[in-house]
């Protein structure tokens, strides 16, 4: 979807409204190699860009750069970079506009889009390109089930905290820091999970040998194993089915 959003957007000059429709009707011509599944939430995600077609477009996947740690003897100076989907202006001088297109399952919360690693480095990187802007409206679009997720971000607010945080977790990076501290609440919210080394069985152990690593591993592969669950049941909830070696996972209405 991100490849196909950008293709159309460059194609047509960055007029939102004439990508829209380059994406719903041209593009299905166009690339008969696109899955179904992909032209589909092509189309919602046309039907989105049409919603901000008055908008100018500042920048489309093209990379922003903050400077967040100066340079010391032992290395260089720490950036951290950004490349946002979509990011437009809007009538006022002192707010944006980013649209950031999700291709997964995962239906955000408006809290959940706040709360996103992702908004919290996007909008600080932000805030440095464009010193003039204190408010940005940053929308989540969910292309495959077709939900959005919206956060409103203020300088004022929140640029000192979303500094802080990013500090923090270069930090640890920077202290040569690898170590996890799997709980059930947090490893239910990462959005990582999935690509967490704790997350594969051998990666735990013998429960013998190391029970601690164990139980981190347990923690970690069932909040996975429960995001793989949200992804099926979204997947199979318009009556397809999903047909494994032996076993089959169909939609229940109950």
């Amino acid at each position: 979807v991100h490849g196909i959003a950008e293709e159309a957007i460059k194609a047509n000059e960055f007029n939102l409204q004439d990508a829209a429709d380059h994406i719903a009707e041209e593009l299905p011509k166009a690339r008969p190699d696109l899955q179904p599944e992909a032209l589909r939430a092509g189309k919602n995600l046309a039907n989105e860009i049409r919603r901000f077609g008055g908008n100018r477009v500042l920048s489309c996947e093209e990379p922003i750069t903050r400077s967040l740690i100066p340079a010391t003897q032992d290395r260089g100076e720490i950036l951290i970079v950004s490349e946002l989907d979509l990011v437009l202006a809007t009538q006022k001088q002192d707010s944006i506009i980013v649209l950031d297109y999700k291709t997964g399952y995962k239906n955000r919360t408006n809290a959940e889009a706040k709360d996103d690693f992702q908004t919290c480095v996007g909008s600080w990187d932000l805030w440095g390109k464009y010193p003039q802007v204190n408010t940005i409206h940053w929308w989540y679009i969910n292309t495959r089930i077709h939900t959005r997720s919206y956060a409103r971000l203020e300088r004022e607010r929140d640029e000192e905290n979303f500094q802080a945080r990013i500090f923090e977790t270069a930090k640890i990076k920077l202290d040569g820091c690898d170590e996890a501290w799997p709980e059930p609440d947090k490893c239910g919210q990462c959005p990582i999970v999935k690509w967490c080394a704790l997350s594969f069985p051998e990666a735990g152990g013998s429960l013998a040998n190391v029970p601690g690593k164990y139980l981190d591993c347990y923690i970690a592969t069932q909040a996975k194993c429960d995001e793989m669950l949200k992804a099926m049941k979204a997947y199979v909830k318009d009556g397809r089915v999903i047909h494994g070696t032996k076993a089959r996972f169909a939609f229940d209405p109950k």
